[in-house]
């Protein structure tokens, strides 16, 4: 792989052209370093991969399979072309995660594994609030934390409505870290043994 440093900054600064999104590079990835220190071998579950910068440093640090998922075709595009040269299988799907998100899993069972290591959420939850109901929301919540087999990561404003759901599924919150500028707080859960 090409320098990972180097890479994620291009990448970055080809992404600030296309658009604008909340908080920087850094400011993204702070707090996800139990993830990162999870990624050797893991397989992970991307949803609102956007152009799949935070899939990236997983895969640079070992994750083995790598999925993604993501309303924006240019994301997405930009997220398979990041992954051209990474050694870790990755597929990264366009969809409208606020149609029928109870049927997400059949909709893209050709991709999808049955479970995965490490599922993120992040900064996705407030988008689709504002585009489905409660109970669908709720309901696919639900799903994701059914596929996640060790790590539930979550950024978002609306935690209260997250957290009750995760600890439903048997999921501990192991680490948080708060709200900064325009990034929202993050929780990561680890499902009991």
């Amino acid at each position: 792989m090409k320098s990972a440093l180097s890479k994620l900054a291009l990448a970055w600064l080809e992404r600030g052209r296309r658009k604008r999104f909340a908080g920087d590079l850094f400011q993204r990835f702070e707090g996800l370093e139990p993830v990162f220190l999870r990624s050797p071998g893991a397989t992970v579950l991307d949803i609102g991969a956007c152009d799949g910068l935070v899939a990236y440093e997983l895969a640079r640090r070992g994750a083995a399979v790598v999925h993604g998922f993501e309303l924006d075709e240019g994301d997405v595009a930009f997220a398979r072309r990041l992954f051209r040269d990474v050694p870790a299988e990755s597929a990264f799907v366009a969809t409208d995660l606020t149609q029928d998100p109870a049927s997400f899993r059949t909709r893209h069972a050709d991709v999808l594994l049955e479970s995965y290591d490490i599922v993120l959420f992040l900064g996705v939850y407030h988008h689709l609030e504002r585009q489905t109901s409660a109970e669908a929301l709720d309901g696919f919540v639900r799903v994701l934390a059914g596929m996640a087999r060790s790590l539930f990561a979550v950024r978002t404003k609306q935690l209260d409505r997250v957290e009750p759901l995760l600890l439903e599924a048997g999921f501990t919150c192991t680490s948080e870290h708060a709200e900064r500028d325009d990034v929202g707080p993050l929780r990561i859960y680890q499902r009991a043994a």
